[in-house]
């Protein structure tokens, strides 16, 4: 009986599933939150993104420091099959050096064939979460694999609270 009640009362939200496909209407775009951090996470992340309709798909992306190189690579080109822009943070740089996570997530997105132009690196993951949400055009998903991801929906929920706000005002 708890078994039936759970599966039925089950949607993914952040209270429930905080970090796992959190989907939140912006008015004007959506917001997928989702707790990505290697290979396996990225690509379903990547489906699951392609699946939902957008004009543009914009991702915050990093992997912990202590990744191989090739790590970097795999992940790197399932992420160019799926977005438009790419905002590339530091947070777990284990061993490495401040913008080495920057750098080789950079190469090798170029390398899959990725513009440039279409590649932003902010050390910082408040700072990233806040140019891709001000990157959002209406229609566009924009995809925040973050780490910190208490921090990362309140971000999101004061964002939204405030797009409401100047809504309403005019």
């Amino acid at each position: 009986e708890n078994i039936k009640a759970g599966i039925s009362t089950f949607f993914p939200s952040y209270s429930q599933t905080p970090g796992r496909a959190t989907l939140e209407d912006m008015l004007k775009f959506r917001v997928l939150i989702d707790f990505a951090h290697n290979e396996a996470g990225y690509r379903v992340l990547t489906d699951f993104a392609l699946a939902l309709p957008a004009e543009r798909r914009i991702a915050t992306v990093s992997l912990p420091g202590d990744r191989r190189e090739e790590d970097f690579e795999h992940c790197s080109k399932i992420i160019s099959e799926g977005f438009d822009q790419i905002v590339i943070f530091e947070s777990y740089l284990r061993e490495r050096k401040p913008g080495e996570i920057l750098e080789l997530y950079r190469k090798y997105l170029i390398k899959t064939g990725m513009d440039e132009s279409a590649i932003t690196m902010i050390p910082d993951e408040k700072d990233a979460v806040k140019f891709a949400l001000d990157s959002a055009q209406e229609n566009d998903l924009v995809v925040l694999s973050n780490y910190d991801i208490d921090a990362t929906h309140a971000q999101v929920m004061q964002y939204k609270n405030r797009m409401e706000s100047e809504y309403n005002r005019s």
